[in-house]
């Protein structure tokens, strides 16, 4: 029996290996979408545009969806088309079919097709659509391309019902009052102790309300999504912290020796965080957080899951 049990594990194994191996070549080519500008500061009344754009690195698509989110106390859409019903913003000319054009509370949801046996592909960005914002209040103003590597029900770039979209530049913009001021709300939560995976809390909670603000989402959907946030510190709130950690390397990894982000919430991370909500700072956007490296080690902590999962069946 041990020998049937290690002979079943070892096959699991070697198949999910070879899923593994057959989806890293397609990643290495794998499509982004960037904002363009990824920051600026306006004023209360003014409007401006932020461009969306794809690239596909050459691979053929058929389909793109684009779900994205701003704060819609400090930001109004601007219609593109007064002769419809609802808001839309402006298609970009990269595919025919516009599908899907509307704006739901703070979310931007839009999609383009291409022709049936038409597909497109391009191997630089190029313009895939154009959003026209009004600042309406003072404030800082993430914009979030929402997405999650193998979640369908974000943002999406598709070839035969597969999502390549590997990498995301998302933005985030200051608005002042007419006087010049940025208006921001005191620190509401001081925090205190040192957080880890596996940490539960109110101050879990605040960590997580405030990386969701700020544009270092910690789940697009679910347990951690803006709304959604919970006392819980997991992987995805760790990880979330790496990226914010990243964004201000000078002030918290190089003081203490490092390069990259480590998801762990000690003091130099708690420091910046005060310092950037008590001054109004606006927090670096996020540039292509979902790297090949990143995509092979959540692979690797598949095989991993089912590797424990069939020692406990055992």
């Amino acid at each position: 029996m041990l020998f049937m049990g290690n002979f079943f594990i070892n096959n699991i194994v070697r198949y999910v290996l070879i899923a593994v191996s057959m989806f890293l070549p397609m990643s290495v080519f794998a499509a982004t979408l960037s904002l363009s500008p990824v920051s600026g500061t306006y004023t209360i009344g003014d409007e401006f545009s932020v461009n969306v754009y794809l690239n596909t690195e050459s691979i053929d698509i058929a389909a793109v969806d684009l779900e994205l989110t701003y704060p819609a106390d400090l930001l109004s859409v601007v219609d593109n088309n007064s002769s419809q019903n609802g808001v839309q913003i402006m298609p970009g000319s990269l595919m025919p079919e516009v599908p899907l054009n509307i704006i739901e509370n703070n979310k931007v949801r839009f999609a383009q097709l291409a022709y049936a046996g038409q597909p497109f592909s391009n191997n630089e960005p190029q313009l895939f659509a154009t959003i026209s914002f009004r600042a309406i209040a003072s404030g800082i103003a993430p914009l979030t391309i929402l997405h999650t590597l193998g979640n369908t029900r974000d943002s999406n770039v598709a070839v035969n019902g597969t999502d390549i979209l590997s990498g995301v530049t998302n933005a985030s913009f200051s608005i002042l009052t007419s006087d010049g001021q940025l208006l921001t709300s005191s620190p509401s939560y001081s925090f205190t102790r040192d957080l880890t995976i596996g940490s539960r809390g109110e101050d879990v909670l605040q960590l997580q309300k405030f990386l969701n603000t700020n544009g270092f989402t910690v789940s697009v959907t679910g347990p951690g999504a803006p709304g959604s946030e919970t006392d819980y510190f997991g992987s995805l709130t760790n990880a979330a912290v790496a990226r914010f950690q990243e964004a201000y390397t000078t002030q918290i990894l190089l003081p203490v020796g490092l390069s990259k982000g480590t998801g762990y919430f000690g003091p130099s991370t708690r420091k910046q965080i005060h310092a950037l909500v008590g001054s109004g700072g606006v927090p670096q956007p996020q540039q292509s957080s979902n790297s090949l490296q990143q995509q092979i080690q959540q692979l690797q902590e598949q095989v991993n899951a089912l590797l424990q999962q069939l020692g406990m069946v055992q």
